[in-house]
């Protein structure tokens, strides 16, 4: 049974006749967002995958779910990165694409909240394609983590992000909205 507070990418996918979308490519993300750049060297296509996997990705799969979520009063949750909210001066691509993502959050929430829809991002620190390239591309950045990052690790995608997200996704955060939750082992707590 579909949770009545979500509307998955998955349950989309089965539903509509634009089930590409949806269904990106993760190691062309992972490569496209985790290559270091300069703004200078940056062309059409970096800035094109970027903008397809980043902003277009969460524009379909939140175009798609929002009318189902405001017959129910669902729950929309996209991910985003510290990248957003610090910026990183080697990939200010991946930095401008997440920010974004706060924003269209904000945006959607203000929309969705007469109907009952909440909408928020989470910005996790924690293993994924994208992080494995990027320490594997700059391996100063893991070892800087430990010292960042007040926990001194990274953090695990299911037990510890998941964890949140499913907070997010439950009954227990039906006035939380707009919001971008940290999962980041209290990162943002040292600067």
């Amino acid at each position: 049974m579909a949770s009545p507070y979500a509307y998955s990418a998955s349950e989309y996918a089965q539903d509509s006749p634009n089930r590409s979308i949806v269904k990106p490519d993760v190691e062309q993300a992972a490569d496209a967002s985790s290559q270091p750049h300069q703004l200078a060297a940056v062309d059409e296509t970096p800035w094109e995958e970027h903008v397809s996997v980043s902003l277009r990705g969460a524009y379909y799969c939140a175009q798609a779910a929002f009318e189902p979520l405001g017959a129910r009063g669902g729950t929309l949750v996209m991910m985003t990165s510290t990248a957003g909210m610090q910026g990183i001066a080697t990939l200010p691509l991946y930095s401008m694409m997440k920010g974004a993502l706060r924003g269209f959050a904000k945006g959607l929430a203000r929309e969705g909240g007469p109907a009952g829809v909440t909408v928020n991002v989470v910005s996790p620190i924690a293993y994924s394609p994208a992080m494995t390239a990027a320490i594997e591309a700059d391996p100063l950045m893991g070892e800087g983590f430990s010292r960042q990052i007040p926990l001194g690790r990274v953090g695990d995608p299911e037990n510890e992000v998941g964890a949140g997200v499913a907070m997010l996704l439950g009954p227990h955060a039906r006035y939380v909205t707009g919001q971008t939750l940290g999962i980041d082992g209290g990162q943002f707590t040292s600067q």
